[in-house]
């Protein structure tokens, strides 16, 4: 992802349809080389979607319920994060 940055420079994004902001930034991030980034590009293990669900739900068992339902190397952690940033509330994430 590192040599895109050499291939295509940020301000083209629009012309592949690139617009909205959180992409770019996640793409801008991923292009500087941010460990951070990268790390939220990977696949999840269950340990990984335990991490980030408990930061959106506190109930312990509301937690394990989703760590089960959710196949491990299924979603990156930028995906889930976005569906529980989209979901207002448990109920609508069965």
């Amino acid at each position: 992802m590192s040599d895109l940055a050499f291939i295509l420079d940020p301000n083209q994004f629009a012309e592949y349809e690139i617009t909205d902001k959180l992409e770019l930034r996640r793409l801008g991030n991923m292009m500087k080389g941010e460990a951070e980034t990268k790390e939220h590009f990977k696949y999840l293990s269950k340990h990984g979607i335990r991490s980030i669900v408990s930061q959106y739900i506190n109930d312990p068992k509301k937690i394990e319920e989703c760590v089960t339902q959710i196949p491990e190397d299924s979603l990156t952690g930028f995906h889930l994060k976005d569906i529980l940033d989209k979901t207002k509330k448990y109920n609508e994430l069965r």
